[in-house]
């Protein structure tokens, strides 16, 4: 597809790509420009729009558990159109219990924004607002209930050609009771 062919994709403004273009470029360690960010991410809409229903898809894989009862989590992936937000960290039972997770938001295959967070009796939970222009996300991510049960929940949204398209989600992780 050549640039001229490339949709514009009204209302995401210049700005989002160039800065999505420097996001990706500082994870590929590769210069990369808007156009060519722009390209790729209508390559991947045009995919998703194949299959017009939007969808948030997780994957679950269970917890890796050492001989002292601290767990490693995830990669737990939830899918979203042309994003995705992983969760991967530590579970340590104690008392008192805490977790440490990092948090990604990824846009067309590349980690574009993270954060770590912690949590503990002290709290539990934490609600984060990534956004990158052209793909944002509410995530809360906690340890709920007297069964620990890793928990998120929020809206995941990426532009499409004049709108957002967003999904609300609300997935049970695994539960450490």
């Amino acid at each position: 597809m050549t640039q001229a062919q490339v949709p514009t994709l009204a209302g995401a403004p210049a700005s989002a790509w160039e800065r999505l273009a420097r996001l990706v470029s500082q994870q590929n360690g590769n210069e990369v420009t808007a156009d060519q960010v722009r390209e790729e991410y209508v390559h991947r809409l045009q995919t998703a729009e194949k299959y017009p229903r939007f969808d948030v898809t997780v994957e679950r894989p269970k917890p890796h558990f050492n001989a002292d009862g601290s767990a490693h989590l995830g990669p737990y992936q939830v899918d979203f159109g042309i994003g995705s937000i992983s969760l991967e960290g530590d579970f340590n039972p104690g008392p008192p219990w805490s977790a440490d997770i990092r948090v990604d938001l990824n846009v067309i295959g590349v980690n574009v924004w993270n954060d770590t967070i912690h949590l503990s009796d002290d709290g539990a939970y934490v609600s984060l607002h990534p956004n990158v222009g052209v793909a944002k996300a509410d995530v809360t991510i906690g340890v709920f209930g007297s069964n620990y049960c890793l928990r998120t929940y929020g809206r995941a949204c990426y532009w499409r050609l004049f709108s957002w398209s967003c999904a609300d989600y609300d997935e049970t992780l695994y539960c450490f009771g």
